[in-house]
């Protein structure tokens, strides 16, 4: 079993608050004259596609704090999703980073 390090979390949490954000920066645009069919479209996925990435990146970030056994999983695709927002890619790159290197268990 692989031991995440803690500020694993804290890159995930932080990775939550810029998607929420540019989520919002992106809803924003939604009352411009210019957002209409495919680019309201596209504003819309890309916003959904934010906050769905700043959910797993809490629900990931909770579960690497209380040590569970599916925290990695979640935690590995918060940073896939944080990473592809572009926005969220220095902390989705950080949490990519400290999951691969993480250390195997000394514990029996």
């Amino acid at each position: 079993m692989k031991v995440t390090p803690r500020w694993v979390s804290v890159a995930l949490l932080i990775g939550a608050v810029i998607a929420v954000g540019w989520a919002v920066f992106d809803y924003s645009f939604f009352n411009e004259p210019s957002a209409d069919g495919r680019s309201r479209l596209v504003l819309g996925a890309w916003a959904g596609w934010s906050i769905g990435a700043a959910i797993f990146c809490v629900i990931g970030a909770i579960g690497i704090i209380r040590q569970a056994g599916w925290a990695r999983n979640v935690a590995w695709t918060a940073s896939v999703y944080m990473t592809s927002t572009l926005v969220g890619a220095i902390p989705g790159i950080a949490a990519f980073m400290g999951l691969w290197s993480s250390r195997d268990a000394t514990k029996p």
